[in-house]
């Protein structure tokens, strides 16, 4: 018989078998007592705190904001200074909050709102996120100008212009 066959079950140890002792024994928790009550998880923590109001100058007055307000005002100053961090946050979370913001503003007239895109320069820190930034800077301007198109064409329909004839002033030429 080997040493190994001697020992007894109760005394192997190694990995993933930690000596009886220092084991629950069975029907025991680790946690006997549990949370106690009234303790708070960490996402109840983060909303508490940017709950908090803070006093501030707003355009040369004091104005009470939450700190959520005042840390988003800070990220969008930054991206507006050119900080690339700041900036690649905003455009990390520009979907959901676009996606958001109707559900929000329920009594808002539905006339959509022009969206401007800017482009800050690039320092070559995230040559990919420039360009991304340009392509939709270029997307934007190209629905605007065929919807500029089409309301031209939709108003001359409705004067009775035919689009094929030469106007008056190239008849007389």
């Amino acid at each position: 018989m080997s040493t190994k066959e001697l020992a007894s079950k109760e005394d192997d140890v190694g990995y993933r078998k930690p000596p009886r002792s220092t084991q629950f024994a069975k029907g025991r928790s680790g946690n006997p007592r549990g949370r106690p009550p009234g303790a708070k998880n960490t996402t109840t923590l983060i909303k508490e705190a940017f709950d908090e109001t803070v006093t501030t100058r707003v355009n040369g007055r004091p104005r009470s904001i939450t700190k959520q307000e005042m840390a988003l005002r800070q990220l969008a100053n930054g991206a507006a200074r050119g900080d690339a961090k700041a900036l690649k946050l905003l455009m990390k979370y520009a979907p959901v909050m676009s996606e958001i913001a109707p559900e929000l503003a329920a009594d808002s007239d539905p006339t959509p709102k022009r969206r401007y895109v800017v482009i800050m320069p690039d320092n070559g820190r995230d040559p990919e996120l420039t360009e991304r930034l340009y392509k939709a800077k270029r997307e934007a301007r190209e629905k605007y100008y065929a919807s500029l198109r089409a309301k031209e064409a939709q108003h001359k329909d409705n004067q009775g212009i035919d689009m094929d004839q030469p106007s008056p002033a190239e008849h007389d030429g």
